[in-house]
């Protein structure tokens, strides 16, 4: 909703005609919540992830990133989590830098958040 509103109304006032926001509902996937993901809907790989949701509250946070979209992540990739200061999100950061052969680093601040780059 709001959140996408905003982004796209960005997007358009800077002429970013490369980016496309979706909107997906969350599901229950047992362990973790995650979003309902059309697999026809995302490129065979991307090379930017802003991971900014699910929110926080949501059951497993933001861990189902790894097992729902480990496939879309070419050796390129740039993934940027935030909210890295909560116990599952810094966890989920590690565990996927260890199996899938990223660095990451911390940038420290009010919302502190990580910026993961492949090996």
């Amino acid at each position: 909703g709001k959140w996408r509103n905003r982004t796209n109304w960005y997007l358009k006032h800077f002429n970013l005609n490369n980016v496309s926001i979706l909107f997906s509902p969350i599901v229950d996937r047992g362990r973790y919540q995650w979003y309902k993901i059309d697999e026809h809907t995302f490129p065979e790989k991307v090379s930017l992830v802003i991971l900014d949701g699910p929110p926080g509250d949501i059951r497993g946070g933001r861990t189902g990133f790894f097992p729902e979209c480990k496939d879309l992540i070419a050796g390129d990739t740039i993934i940027l989590v935030d909210d890295v200061g909560r116990k599952e999100e810094m966890e989920m950061v590690i565990e996927f830098s260890k199996i899938m052969d990223f660095r990451y680093t911390i940038t420290e601040g009010e919302k502190p958040f990580a910026t993961m780059i492949k090996n």
